[in-house]
């Protein structure tokens, strides 16, 4: 029943560009990465700060991270990859 969040600082360059996210998910280091959609688990996935409500064991050792996009550019820049922990 814990909530957790993750969150990424990102900035363009020339500055003031807009940003867009996507986070994903991969159920462990060797696992496929697959986009994460608002539902009940996940909130804010298009956004800096991802909110995951009513973490548990079945989670953790997830695998996150965000894909980063800007217009106008051509390539997404990625996260490095941040495993959940549930103690």
């Amino acid at each position: 029943g814990n909530t957790a969040s993750f969150t990424v600082v990102a900035t363009t360059l020339p500055t003031g560009g807009t940003v867009n996210y996507r986070w994903q998910r991969a159920a462990n280091s060797i696992a496929a990465f697959v986009d994460l959609t608002n539902a009940t688990t996940y909130a804010n996935t298009t956004t800096p700060v991802l909110a995951i409500a009513n973490s548990s064991v079945a989670v953790t050792g997830s695998v996150y991270r965000v894909q980063m996009s800007s217009t106008g550019q051509s390539a997404n820049t990625v996260s490095a990859n941040a495993t959940l922990t549930i103690a």
